[in-house]
């Protein structure tokens, strides 16, 4: 009796999990029919993938990151294709393909490294400016 309970409880749970995933999945992928944003769709195309990564469905989450690295280098978001090329990384480290898992972390340490360079540049950049300016002032 205790067996069968505990066998009960167990399917009660896993089905209670499933479904829950599967109703957020279906959220998710309406939201992304709607979306007008490029980077709101990424956004959401990198969630779904999570979605479909936590359930190993690693095809499906691959799926929809390269989707959504597509979108990302179309607009030109740095900070957006440096946040796929990361879970695209973690993707294949779960997945066992430690080839494209070390393809996409190479990736996402350069524009990582680019974009913190550049904000060092822009804020070097802009106090000169002000000390440009002070300097004028007085």
């Amino acid at each position: 009796m205790k067996r069968l309970l505990i066998l009960l409880l167990t399917v009660f749970t896993t089905s209670t999990v499933t479904f829950s995933q599967k109703k957020q999945i279906d959220s998710v992928q309406t939201l992304i029919k709607a979306d007008k944003d490029d980077t709101i769709k990424v956004a959401h195309l990198n969630y779904l993938a999570s979605l479909y990564s936590k359930q190993k469905k690693y095809k499906d989450a691959e799926k929809h990151l390269l989707n959504a690295l597509s979108i990302a280098e179309q607009t030109g978001s740095l900070t957006s294709i440096k946040s796929v090329h990361s879970d695209l990384s973690v993707l294949y480290k779960e997945a066992n393909k430690p080839t494209k898992e070390l393809e996409h972390y190479k990736k996402y340490i350069t524009l990582r490294d680019s974009i913190a360079n550049e904000t060092k540049k822009s804020t070097a950049l802009a106090e000169l400016e002000t000390k440009k300016t002070a300097e004028t002032e007085n």
